[in-house]
């Protein structure tokens, strides 16, 4: 079962790269900058929310104000609004449905995930639309958790603080640096190359504190090998010395968040 858990979150993982992988160029520096701030941001904030003692009063507080706050993002700063509420969402709807106990709400949320993926393949064009109906699914299944479950799952972290500052810079620091350093032709490969290799390095530890702990020694020796590995493939098509220093300083960072368990 713990297996079909980590397969299904690959898949929805997959799904996530492949938008990334189908933005149309004339957007792709705006989308993928602005998608790693807002979740750098924001998720600093729902972790922390999550990880309170009370975190279902708070969680249900934060959610409803933060959603509240980037809807009028949004409809204040229509296009780069846009990619902000759609990474909140994403973040916000992730973490609901696999804390709120319920163990079918995060399998269904998962292939909602896939499912609304596969459009970007065909109908990249209306990447926007396709983006505001994928955040509109996430506000769905936000809603569905905070009219249904009384009680969120606590997340297991200890020195939080750290736990999520390390953590979310490891991650979206590293994305967003790519970004910013790398010019258009360089960027797709090093931001969906990092996103996979900080996502399954990352994903083992986010089973733990989710108390979804997964131990089989394919999956705690393989990922850290093939995470290793993706820079060294990159590097033959796509060099890059300063994107090989983020990602290596990103590893070593992401290979302390041990240290913050509880």
């Amino acid at each position: 079962m713990a297996i079909a858990r980590f397969v299904l979150y690959g898949l929805s993982f997959a799904s996530s790269l492949l938008i990334v992988a189908f933005v149309p160029k004339s957007l792709s520096g705006e989308f993928l900058s602005t998608y790693a701030a807002s979740s750098l941001i924001g998720g600093i904030g729902i972790v922390l929310a999550f990880s309170s003692p009370l975190a279902t009063s708070t969680v249900r507080y934060w959610a409803t104000l933060a959603l509240v706050c980037i809807c009028l993002v949004g409809l204040i700063w229509p296009q780069p609004g846009v990619w902000i509420l759609y990474a909140g969402a994403l973040l916000m709807s992730d973490y609901m449905a696999s804390q709120s106990g319920s163990n079918r709400l995060p399998i269904i949320y998962r292939v909602i995930m896939i499912i609304s993926a596969l459009p970007f393949i065909f109908f990249s064009t209306v990447f926007t639309s396709l983006i505001l109906v994928r955040t509109a699914l996430c506000f769905v299944v936000i809603a569905a958790v905070l009219v249904k479950t009384k009680n969120l799952k606590v997340l297991k972290i200890h020195k939080s603080f750290w736990y999520v500052s390390v953590s979310h810079l490891a991650y979206f620091g590293t994305l967003l640096s790519i970004t910013v350093m790398l010019p258009n032709d360089l960027v797709r490969a090093w931001y969906i190359g990092t996103q996979v290799g900080f996502g399954l390095l990352l994903k083992r530890f986010d089973f733990l504190i989710r108390d979804d702990a997964v131990s089989h020694s394919y999956i705690d020796y393989g990922i850290p090998i093939f995470a290793t590995a993706i820079p060294c493939f990159i590097m033959v098509f796509w060099y890059s010395a300063p994107a090989l220093l983020a990602y290596i300083t990103g590893v070593f960072a992401i290979s302390r968040l041990k240290f913050f368990l509880q």
